[in-house]
This record gives structure tokens, C-alpha cells and sequence, in this order.
């Protein structure tokens, strides 16, 4: 119905660049979405038959690259087995695009917190997955330095610059200042970069439904969609739950629809990418940050105004939320 409710509001608005641009990303992503249900209501046999019709040689077998294979790293013992390693690295194009990747981010959260939070959770989301996707299998200097400090760190520096000298707004960063005042705000940002991190998630989730390479059209294609219809949509989420400012789109409804059925479609073919078993140093500490995070954020939504009259009850409360992230981050250093 939400479709339908806004569709009038962007079919009249004065004609530019900019309307144009988000006419056509709206349109694409309502399209989009209805390729989604399809796909949904469609049996697995059928919707692999089309794509191998697009391209047969989505029956072979995918290669997987191993990027731990070795992780040896001394200059000083061994100066060409450490150069050659790194040289590996470098030379691969997913150097590149953790790079050029970040610059586009940038126009979504155009705030640099948000951006390093965003950076850092996606490498824990590989080490989650790494037992199911074998191309996360990384070094840790791969993780933590070439992902984080080097690529995404050139990135987001780069990308914000551009968007300093091109004037666009910036957006402020809620999740740290929010933290204690009004944790709805906090959560609300930190479901923004879970639809980010979904969607950049999806194109390594193909890899295994469709049997394609990362670089393949049909990635490329929805990635070049979700680009286009992810600017206006972060934007009009700000604007509209965020700042509540309440803008005449509905775009980031569309995103939120758009990552819900990308769920479901990863659920219906999830025999495809989650074939192994989950080791326990991965469950157990998400597990643990998950549960004490949810009762941080029970007690804030039921003994709120209890909380804010006392001093101590708010140092409890940020005690719990830092916990938290101990597991999670106990994850990301012994996971490797």
C-alpha cells in the first residue's frame, strides 16, 4: 500500500536531475522487488534454469580463491616469502573494490563514525561466515589492515571529501551521541547499516545460489540497482525516521521491503551457502553479545525513566552495553 499511498507524490514533482534520478531508481527498486517475490513463488529448478539460460557457464564448478593460505608476514626472516604474500593481496581486484566500494558508502552514511562502525562489522561478519563462504578466510593483517586501515580507511577519507567539496548535507552521527539520550535513535541507525551490510552481503550470497563468480552480470546488475535506489533511500530513512523531518517519499520503505525479501530468498536456497556446521568460537560469543544486548535494550524500553533519575543506574547501563561488544570482539581477535 505504500507503493501506491507516495506514488502520485513523485510522479508530480517538478521535473530535474535529481527528481529524474530518484523516478528512476524508485521504479527500478518497486521492479526489483517484484522480480524478488517472483523468484519466491517460483521453484529452485526453474529459477536456476532461467539463469543458466542467461549464462551456461553457470554450470561449472566455482573456484575459490584462498586468501589464508599463507598468512606469513616477517620482512625480517623472510623478505620474498613476505613480499610475495602481501603482492597477492594487492593484486587482486577485490583491492580495488574494497577501496572504490567505500567512496559510494560514503554518500549513504556521509558521517565518518558511522562509516568505521560499518567497516569494522563487516569484517565480523566475515569471520562469522568464513567456515561457510571460504573466500572469508583471510590473514589477520588482511582483516585489519589492508580491509580496515588501508582500503575502506582511503575510502571513506576520499568519499567525504567529495561530498565536502560537492556540498552535499551531512548527516549527524546518532548512533555514539544517542547512545545514552535516546537509544531508539542508536537502534534505528544501526538497522540503516544493517540493510547496507545486507546488501553487500547478497552479492557473495549469489555466488553460491547462482554459481557466478562476484563479478559476474547478474551481481553487477543488482548491485548498480541497490547503488542508485540505496542513495535516495538512506537519504529519505534520515529525513524521515532519523531527523524526523517527514519528506514527501517513501523510498527507504522500498529498501526496507527489498531487504526482507532478499532474506527470504537467501532462506529458500540456504542449503546452497550455509553447508557447514557453525563452530562453537563463533555461535557461543555471538550468541552471549546478542542476549546481553537485547536485555540492555529491554531495560531501557521498560525501566527508562527509573534509569535516567539515577546516576548510577545509567553507569550500569553503559557497563551492560560495553559488555556487549566484549564477545563480539573477543570474536574478531582469536576467530582468525
Amino acid at each position: 500500500m505504500f507503493l501506491e499511498r507516495r506514488y502520485s507524490l513523485i510522479i508530480h514533482t517538478p521535473l530535474s536531475h535529481v527528481s529524474l534520478f530518484k523516478k528512476l531508481a524508485y521504479f527500478s527498486g518497486c521492479l526489483y522487488s517484484l522480480l524478488l517475490i517472483l523468484m519466491l513463488l517460483s521453484p529452485k529448478e526453474d529459477i536456476q534454469s532461467v539463469v543458466e539460460i542467461w549464462d551456461p557457464t553457470v554450470k561449472h564448478t566455482m573456484i575459490e580463491k584462498d586468501y589464508a593460505r599463507d598468512c606469513f608476514i616477517n620482512f625480517f626472516t623472510d623478505f620474498e616469502r613476505a613480499k610475495q604474500s602481501v603482492e597477492e593481496i594487492l593484486y587482486d581486484p577485490f583491492f580495488l573494490c574494497h577501496f572504490l566500494g567505500y567512496v559510494p558508502f560514503t554518500f549513504l552514511f556521509r558521517d565518518y563514525t558511522t562509516l568505521w562502525i560499518k567497516s569494522v562489522v563487516f569484517e565480523l561478519v566475515e569471520i562469522s561466515l568464513q567456515h561457510h563462504m571460504g573466500n572469508f578466510k583471510e590473514c589477520w593483517w588482511d582483516h585489519y589492515i589492508v580491509d580496515v586501515l588501508v582500503c575502506n580507511a582511503a575510502g571513506i577519507f576520499l568519499g567525504m571529501k567529495l561530498i565536502q567539496w560537492m556540498g552535499f548535507r551531512t548527516f549527524p552521527n546518532i548512533i555514539t551521541r544517542k547512545l545514552l539520550q535516546n537509544p531508539w535513535k542508536m537502534l534505528q541507525s544501526m538497522f540503516l547499516i544493517w540493510m547496507l551490510l545486507h546488501n553487500e552481503m547478497m552479492s557473495f550470497y549469489n555466488k553460491y545460489i547462482f554459481n557466478i563468480e562476484a563479478f559476474h552480470s547478474i551481481n553487477v546488475a543488482r548491485l548498480i540497482i541497490m547503488a542508485c535506489f540505496g542513495y535516495a533511500g538512506s537519504q529519505d530513512y534520515y529525513e524521515n525516521v532519523i531527523l524526523e523531518e517527514k519528506s514527501s517519499t517513501d523510498f527507504w520503505k522500498v529498501v526496507v521491503m527489498i531487504s526482507f525479501l532478499e532474506e527470504a530468498f537467501v532462506y529458500k536456497f540456504r542449503e546452497r551457502i550455509f553447508t557447514n556446521y557453525t563452530p562453537d568460537y563463533v555461535s557461543l560469543p555471538l550468541q552471549l553479545s546478542t542476549t546481553l544486548f537485547v536485555m540492555w535494550v529491554s531495560l531501557w524500553i521498560f525501566f527508562r525513566k527509573e534509569i535516567e533519575k539515577r546516576k548510577g543506574l545509567c553507569i550500569a547501563m553503559n557497563c551492560l552495553f560495553f559488555a556487549s561488544l566484549v564477545p563480539a570482539a573477543a570474536l574478531m581477535v582469536y576467530g582468525i
